[in-house]
């Protein structure tokens, strides 16, 4: 099956470039983004993802405002095109690779739409690669790159329509490929064992005035490093500045020392939503708390919301959005 790229010279294997090197159902691309505002009155999670072998693709804007949570999934075929990223009202556009990017949510039955435009500050960081096994198969192996960035646009839900300055409004985007477990797991066979006995994951991508900075921490359940992240990254005034895909002047700190002495026996049931305003106040200021099936998880979309709501014709989609009340540390839908 070709696609548009395959006239360029990029082939990795003899198939075309829509072909996955692997024919693990678990092979995925994907594109998460988030963002917030200096001053921590909003919260910006959105993203979007390809199952090649699952036949799905689908994507989802989240926004955090004034003790709620507005969210907007929407769930697709995949078409033939990999590089085309939309899905009924919903479509990201890569305008230059590496640097800027445009996400929409147009008209649609919900009271949901956007217009986003994500711009680099710094350039690309490539993370080492991730890899994982459970007994005789790896259930994960993926390379992901991160940019920090700023946003301009607005989102409307309702009456309500936030503007975005790009002076005032900045994030992170991550960029992944390879293979990760879906949320479920795989219910052929028998149950499989724990063995891995959780893992503990920091990722922290930090946006300051004058600098970024990328720290990552990946470790084993008794505290053994798996892999490792620490940059210091220049800021560039707009995408034009930007030396190039990777920035030669980012500091790299390799071989990161800590004594941890932890041991994690129970998955996390919730995410801690932080906007750093470094000029105001403390530096970390918590901005709410959101069950983890409803923040900013493509995958937990697929699997929660529309495993058993996959479009039937070629070129449909379904969508919905939810709307949580987080106030007081409690999630509870409104």
């Amino acid at each position: 099956m070709l696609s548009r790229f395959d006239d360029y010279p990029i082939h990795q294997t003899p198939d075309p470039v829509a072909h996955p090197a692997t024919s693990d159902k678990d092979v995925y691309e994907r594109y998460w983004f988030n963002g917030y505002s200096t001053s921590g009155d909003f919260y910006l999670g959105a993203g979007a993802a390809l199952y090649q072998h699952l036949g799905v693709k689908d994507a989802h804007v989240s926004f955090i405002h004034e003790g709620r949570q507005y969210a907007f999934h929407v769930s697709g075929r995949r078409s033939d095109e990999p590089s085309d990223l939309t899905i009924g009202p919903y479509s990201l556009e890569i305008i230059e690779p590496m640097r800027s990017c445009r996400i929409t949510v147009t008209e649609n039955d919900t009271d949901f739409t956007c217009d986003l435009l994500w711009e680099g500050r710094t350039g690309n960081v490539e993370e080492p690669r991730h890899h994982l096994g459970r007994g005789l198969r790896k259930i994960m192996d993926t390379t992901r790159f991160t940019q920090l960035g700023r946003w301009t646009g607005w989102v409307q839900f309702g009456d309500v329509r936030i503007e975005l300055d790009p002076s005032e409004v900045v994030g992170t985007k991550d960029r992944s490929w390879g293979v990760r477990p879906l949320i479920g797991g795989d219910t052929r066979g028998a149950p499989a064992a724990s063995q891995m006995g959780g893992i503990f994951f920091l990722w922290a991508p930090l946006n300051f005035d004058d600098l970024c900075l990328h720290y990552q921490l990946f470790d084993d359940n008794v505290g053994r490093p798996l892999f490792q992240v620490g940059a210091r990254l220049p800021v560039y005034g707009s995408p034009d500045e930007l030396p190039g895909v990777e920035d030669p002047a980012v500091e790299h700190m390799r071989n990161l020392e800590a004594s941890r002495e932890r041991r994690i026996t129970h998955p996390l049931r919730s995410v801690h939503l932080v906007c750093l305003s470094p000029s105001q106040g403390p530096p970390a200021e918590a901005i709410g708390t959101a069950d983890t099936a409803d923040t900013t998880s493509v995958d937990s979309i697929w699997r929660a919301s529309f495993g058993q709501r996959v479009p039937r014709g070629p070129e449909s989609a379904v969508f919905d959005r939810k709307r949580r009340d987080i106030t007081n540390g409690r999630s509870r839908v409104v």
